[in-house]
């Protein structure tokens, strides 16, 4: 009978600190698209407009997220992620009521915001902090993503076959790109 009750009071414990957590989940306060991809080409770019109003919101609970992956489209890519190191160079932007593009992070595979970016078409969750007393206005109007695809950099292995070059065999994607409060 002991044991039940054991079982039983910790069944609650983790419903209630389910429940909390629901609690302090992030509130959504715009929404910029559900999933786009880049062209493919050299700089692999995404952009997005919106209408997204911050009135009333604090600097220090608010942030950008989302998701982002990186595609290979060569048909024999290496069977390592090694050439992801030359998808670089790159930045997260928003911008204001006056249109002008605001720099909020450096994006690049292997450093920086997606240093833990390494495997190729696997999702890689983007979370970063809004300079709102940077911003022009108190909306948000445009957000763009972009990233260069230096593969002609890269050196050939034996395994693979591709003729790898600047123009082509990689696409950027972002999905569930957001700005909410974080508490």
């Amino acid at each position: 009978m002991k044991f039940r009750k054991a079982v039983l009071s910790a069944l609650i414990a983790a419903a209630a600190s389910a429940a909390a957590a629901d609690q302090a989940s992030p509130r959504l306060i715009g929404r910029f698209f559900s999933e786009k991809s880049s062209r493919e080409e050299h700089r692999l770019g995404i952009a997005a407009f919106a209408d997204i109003d911050l009135s009333g919101e604090s600097e220090d609970s608010l942030e950008l997220a989302g998701e982002i992956r990186v595609d290979c489209l060569h048909p024999n890519a290496p069977k390592d992620s090694a050439w992801m190191k030359k998808i670089c160079n790159g930045s997260f932007s928003i911008a204001g009521t006056d249109g002008k593009y605001m720099r909020v992070a450096p994006m690049g595979c292997g450093f920086g915001v997606l240093a833990g970016c390494d495997m190729a078409g696997e999702w890689f969750p983007v979370s970063l902090k809004i300079p709102l007393s940077q911003l022009k206005g108190s909306r948000i109007t445009k957000l763009e993503l972009f990233m260069y695809n230096d593969t002609a950099a890269y050196a050939q292995h034996a395994d693979d076959g591709n003729k790898w070059n600047n123009g082509s065999g990689i696409k950027l994607r972002a999905r569930n790109f957001r700005v909410q409060a974080v508490r």
